[in-house]
């Protein structure tokens, strides 16, 4: 039994707790109670918009609300609940199907039978449905006095779907983190953060004490791109096409303005794990591989800068293969390509190896050195992260060996990624002034533009005037006479540019049998280049894998279009200034519109009975007409100067479908008129201004 003493000091101890806890350590307790049910959120600002070129947007971010209902409002009594949960059950299941209205309305009523302050009604809510939430019954009475809890974020949207993704790029905590323009301008896109205070209640939800922030966040910026939707559309297209055809691993496609530097289109795709083609990785600005031969240009371009050859030098290939240091060159295609200009036009390794033997044996270090001063060994600086880097060895590095020479000369031992090739030619195609690859124009706050970035010259010009005639010279024999004559047949504008066909090398594992990266880079029109391209292919398995046969077809069909769509690339029309009492000439069209048209505008025409026409131009009052046959089905017909309407229903009517670019007549086609087609035969049509 306690004595009275003992039970006196355990009292005394009890209140002496009881004193500390309240008075002593009180505003520890209070403010760790007030922390745990109090705090500041992070709110989250919008993130800015990305823009093509023509202010079209490629990514966007687009509100999305989590909605709840707090059942437990004082403002609800349950005879209003009672009254209205039947309408408000009606409304969800109208705005969110997903749930049925009886479902929705169990609900709402279990969560006021138990008390639930964060029933969740949906996740995702777009805006359009959130304002026809707030106006159902209760709802619309708002938070504090109608129980809706409306949590708001952001969604990234894409409008174009894939296009440009790993050029677009990344900017989730998710990997890959931070990718493309997304993550490299990160800073700008996302804005500053804001905060608001807010209550925890059941369920571990923070719910916000007041109607309005803290601190306001602030929205990101927006960043204008120089790409061109409908360009970026065609090349991914076309790149896909080839892909398939030559079951290739994976491609790249760029196009850029040469005054500029500005990208245009820049397309990579490559297998993924399901075996199909998506943007997977940034090939053409990460990837640095071994050239192949479309770095000849830059050798020879040496040697005639430093006055040691030009392009009617002799050299001998008739042998077809060369040894050097025990190592032997050959060439895919042997022939008599005695001068410069003809050994670059049909590729020759065997030439192009003599010529710089002959130039730079003794003096290697001024080739490497010839070749740097072009701007090759130094990386674009593209505003994207992630780019690949380049290597132009000399003889004090590592690796260097006494072939070394012979084998960068023709684009190996050395590594360049697509872009910074490109930037090369495009140089050359700039009459020498050398342009940092432009992929970002302007970031912009709305209407205000906070940074604006222009074309930046790295070199007024790499090498002489000498040099560069030579080398215009020597890249359109390639398109006449060389290697890639055929793929480029029958283009209306002229192009200058290099086929590449390199072995694939596996690192120590070495080159691996029958893998090879096919490529092509240009420029076009040749007379007056606009615009640079360079496309390649790695590992193509079937159908070829020379760069002429995979990726100058490539090149011609992006080239097309944007040819055929730049009214400014075309030739002029010239307008007579001799008065002529003449009618205009018409484009082959269907006889009874071409009649109809005549009968309107009062001129006669003779009775031809087939059923198209071509109206040539004759006196004021008569048109001379002349019938045109088209050929059984499955035979290519003649569609020169057809309009659109006109060549969709006569290829239709035939059975053969084709794919048709461009605006204006018919200008280009293939196959060729009176060729027999299959019905899966591949028919492309050209429209343009001739």
């Amino acid at each position: 039994m306690l004595t009275l003493t003992t039970i006196l000091l355990f009292f005394i101890l009890i209140l002496f707790q009881a004193v500390q806890i309240g008075v002593t350590d009180g505003e520890k307790w209070r403010a760790k109670g007030d922390s745990s049910t109090l705090q500041y959120r992070t709110v989250l600002p919008l993130r800015g918009n990305v823009y093509a070129a023509n202010g079209e947007v490629i990514a966007t971010s687009l509100p999305i609300f989590e909605v709840r209902f707090d059942a437990l409002v004082e403002n609800i009594n349950n005879s209003l609940f009672n009254q209205k949960v039947d309408s408000i059950a009606a409304g969800l299941s109208q705005l969110l199907p997903s749930k049925s209205k009886a479902t929705y309305k169990k609900e709402l009523i279990y969560a006021r039978k138990h008390n639930v302050r964060d029933y969740l009604i949906a996740k995702e809510v777009t805006f359009p449905q959130l304002k026809k939430i707030k106006k159902l019954p209760i709802f619309r009475l708002g938070r504090f006095k109608g129980g809706l809890v409306v949590i708001p974020s952001y969604k990234r949207q894409k409008p174009f779907g894939s296009l440009a993704l790993r050029t677009i790029g990344d900017a989730s905590d998710a990997p890959p983190r931070r990718i493309g323009i997304e993550g490299s301008f990160n800073n700008y896109l996302s804005g500053d953060t804001g905060k608001v205070l807010c209550q925890k209640i059941a369920g571990n939800v923070w719910k916000p004490v007041t109607d309005f922030n803290e601190i306001e966040a602030k929205d990101g910026y927006d960043i204008v791109t120089t790409l061109d939707v409908k360009i970026q559309d065609v090349a991914e297209m076309e790149l896909k096409k080839q892909l398939e055809i030559n079951n290739a691993e994976h491609g790249c496609v760029i196009l850029m303005e040469v005054a500029t530097g500005e990208i245009k289109a820049l397309a990579n795709l490559g297998k993924d794990k399901n075996g199909n083609y998506a943007e997977i990785y940034n090939y053409a600005i990460a990837e640095a591989a071994e050239p192949g031969s479309t770095f000849k240009l830059a050798s020879l371009m040496a040697a005639m800068e430093d006055n040691l050859i030009n392009e009617n030098t002799y050299v001998d290939t008739r042998a077809g293969n060369v040894t050097m240091y025990g190592k032997t060159y050959s060439d895919g295609h042997p022939g008599d390509f005695n001068t410069v200009k003809k050994v670059f036009a049909n590729s020759s390794n065997v030439g192009v190896i003599k010529l710089i033997a002959n130039a730079y044996a003794n003096n290697p270090t001024a080739f490497v050195n010839r070749i740097k001063s072009f701007g090759l060994g130094e990386k674009s600086n593209v505003q994207v992260k992630g780019e690949g880097n380049p290597l132009i060895k000399t003889p004090k590095h590592a690796d260097w060996s006494k072939t070394s020479l012979y084998s960068m000369a023709i684009g190996y031992d050395c590594l360049l990624t697509p872009l910074q090739l490109l930037t090369f030619y495009n140089a050359v195609a700039n009459r020498g002034k050398l342009m940092q690859p432009l992929l970002v124009t302007e970031v912009r706050n709305a209407t205000d533009t906070i940074q604006r970035f222009r074309p930046t010259t790295l070199k007024q010009s790499i090498c002489s005037e000498k040099t560069l005639k030579q080398a215009f010279d020597m890249l359109q024999e390639v398109v006449v006479n060389g290697t890639a004559k055929e793929p480029l047949k029958g283009t209306i504008y002229s192009v200058g540019g290099k086929t590449g066909t390199a072995r694939i090398s596996r690192g120590k594992q070495g080159y691996e049998e029958h893998t090879y990266r096919g490529s092509f880079v240009g420029f076009f029109p040749a007379d007056k280049p606009k615009y640079s391209c360079i496309v390649v292919i790695t590992n193509p398995r079937e159908q070829g894998y020379y760069g002429g046969e995979v990726a100058a077809p490539i090149f011609k069909r992006v080239a097309d279009l944007v040819y055929a769509s730049t009214p400014d690339m075309m030739p002029p029309i010239v307008v007579s200034t001799q008065e002529e009492e003449r009618i205009a000439p018409a484009a082959i069209g269907y006889q009874k519109e071409l009649k109809a048209l005549y009968n309107y505008i009062k001129v006669s025409t003779p009775t031809i009975k087939q059923e198209w026409e071509y109206v040539q131009p004759n006196n004021p009052s008569k048109a001379q007409v002349q019938g045109i046959n088209f050929g059984a089905n499955y035979v290519m017909p003649n569609l020169q100067g057809m309009m659109l309407k006109d060549v969709i229903y006569l290829l239709q009517k035939k059975g053969i479908e084709a794919t048709i670019t461009g605006a204006g007549k018919v200008i280009q086609q293939s196959p060729e008129p009176g060729v027999t087609i299959q019905p899966a035969t591949k028919v492309s049509v050209l429209l343009g201004r001739k």
